[in-house]
């Protein structure tokens, strides 16, 4: 007997019932693509930038000679995270309006009830990859702007 049968002969809702309506990795894809974006955009931006500019004891004005190709790496890098924070934000959007009537009432019944699991996740992945997505861009606006090693 499947779980689902068990609870409703006891008259209790699965807690997200219209789970079927999207898989779980693209579920949990959606949720951790915009922050996975923006910590590889980060990490791999800080180092090339860092070397760059600072590969010994004293800093440099200029990009150290044959380190010249960082800077279209790593604008190119930066919109590629943007894309990657977008696309998961979409994609968390479509699961959300996919599972909207998952639980009946406002948000206060439904964490009184505590369903509408998936649709709460979906949700936390539209607004995740919004905010990560507006970190990266204002990473890339800044790598634009900025010269290279501040000069």
């Amino acid at each position: 007997m499947a779980k689902d049968d068990l609870l409703s002969i006891y008259g209790v809702e699965p807690p997200a019932p219209h789970r079927a309506r999207t898989s779980l990795a693209l579920l949990f894809g959606a949720l951790l693509a915009s922050p996975l974006a923006w910590s590889v955009q980060l990490l791999v931006n800080y180092g090339l930038a860092s070397h760059a500019c600072f590969p010994s004891d004293r800093p440099r004005s200029s990009l150290a000679p044959g380190w010249e190709w960082v800077e279209p790496v790593v604008t190119a890098l930066n919109l590629l995270c943007l894309a990657i924070a977008v696309v998961a934000s979409l994609v968390a959007l479509s699961v959300w309006r996919r599972t909207s009537g998952e639980a009946e009432g406002g948000h206060e019944s439904v964490i009184d009830v505590g369903q509408g699991r998936t649709r709460f996740l979906a949700i936390w992945g539209v607004w995740g990859g919004v905010w990560f997505a507006l970190q990266i861009l204002f990473a890339t606006i800044s790598i634009i702007w900025v010269p290279a090693c501040g000069s």
